[in-house]
């Protein structure tokens, strides 16, 4: 997906043309889960911490990704693989 036409003009991690219904049931249900008294609970016991932003601020975030210099990307790419 990353290599789509599509995924350079919109942060989508799903398939392309999900419905956005589909989308905010799926965003909601990720929140209510990370919220779960219970996993965090079972976190904790493992020392995990559990950080998670919502769906929004995650598109944003991947959208100013896709926009940076391509000097920059390839930078990253060095420095991630």
């Amino acid at each position: 997906m990353l290599g789509s036409a599509e995924a350079k003009t919109s942060a989508r991690p799903r398939p392309p043309g999900t419905p956005q219904n589909l989308v905010e049931i799926l965003r909601k249900g990720f929140i209510e889960a990370i919220r779960d008294p219970e996993l965090l609970a079972e976190a904790n016991r493992a020392r995990l911490e559990i950080k998670a932003a919502p769906g929004e601020e995650l598109a944003r975030n991947v959208k100013a990704l896709l926009r940076l210099d391509s000097s920059l990307v390839a930078r990253l790419k060095d420095i991630l693989t």
